[in-house]
């Protein structure tokens, strides 16, 4: 009793398969006897990957043997990977999202601290106009009395007295009049300048309001130390100063009153050296007075 199977190659094909898949994948099938050489029973060519997969994708080989007596059957499968296989919708979108972030979360984070430099800047700015005169750019009524404030302090710790003068330029109203409030203005940002160069660091220099100034002297031994900073400041004003509408000749009358000497107060001292400039002005102006007559308590 004998049988015979016979298989038709074509058979070995999967039965199941999209034509999409297929013709990536290289398929052969060769007789493996033990003697005699091989031979090829039949063989699917694949589509011919591109130069670029080839180079840069990977191949995969596998190999069953089929073990049959009279006929044993070598199979081989081989596929180039391409990037076609990986581009799909989905990896395309994610792709897209992905590299959407790296360009948008840099952007956000840029615009982030942007923003938090632009307040900064702004806080600062905030800051420096309410403490400044906005057309001198000195210090306004409200950091001097917190310069005062500082000195006060040092001198109840250290002992070391300090001295405040109020300036006044003289005839400032005839210049407004004559030549504008530009060229008056002007005038006010010399003078502001002048007085700031001859005053050491610790001292404050602040515009009062119009065409008057505080100076805080800290420091100072006695009078006539303070006396002898306010012949400087008369001395800044020696040279003309240049405006718009020419050269202009500026004096100023200044009034000195001395903490602990004349009194404790912020209030107190500008009040008498308010007292002591109108002092100047009566002796003629652009001359310095200290206060004299009895403190006031």
């Amino acid at each position: 009793m004998m049988a015979f199977l016979l298989i038709k190659t074509q058979a070995l094909i999967p039965a199941v398969c999209k034509e999409n898949q297929c013709n990536k994948i290289h398929v052969s099938a060769m007789s493996a006897p033990v003697v005699n050489p091989q031979s090829m029973l039949f063989e699917l060519q694949a589509v011919k990957a591109g130069q670029l997969d080839r180079l840069l994708l990977p191949i995969f080989t596998r190999r069953i043997m089929i073990e049959n007596v009279s006929q044993p059957t070598l199979m081989e499968f081989d596929q180039q990977l391409r990037w076609v296989d990986f581009l799909s919708l989905e990896l395309m979108v994610i792709l897209v999202l992905l590299g959407g972030a790296l360009l948008v979360v840099p952007w956000v984070t840029m615009r982030h601290y942007m923003a938090l430099d632009r307040a900064a800047i702004e806080h600062e700015r905030s800051s420096y106009l309410a403490t400044h005169d906005l057309l001198t750019g000195l210090p306004n009524r409200f950091l001097f009395i917190d310069r005062y404030e500082q000195a006060f302090q040092r001198w109840q710790r250290d002992g070391n007295s300090f001295a405040l003068l109020l300036v006044d330029l003289d005839y400032f109203k005839r210049i407004n009049d004559l030549h504008g409030h530009e060229v008056g203005d002007q005038v006010l940002i010399a003078c502001g300048k002048r007085m700031a160069r001859e005053l050491r660091a610790c001292d404050t220099v602040a515009r009062q309001g119009g065409d008057e100034f505080l100076v805080l002297l800290g420091n100072v031994l006695n009078a006539d130390d303070a006396e002898a900073v306010g012949e400087k400041l008369l001395a800044a004003f020696v040279e003309p100063i240049e405006t718009t509408a020419g050269v202009l000749k500026v004096s100023c009358s200044i009034g000195i009153a001395i903490c602990p000497m004349h009194g404790e107060s912020l209030e107190i001292l500008r009040k008498l050296a308010d007292r002591a400039m109108y002092q100047s002005k009566a002796q003629g102006r652009n001359t310095v007075s200290v206060w004299a007559d009895i403190p006031v308590t």
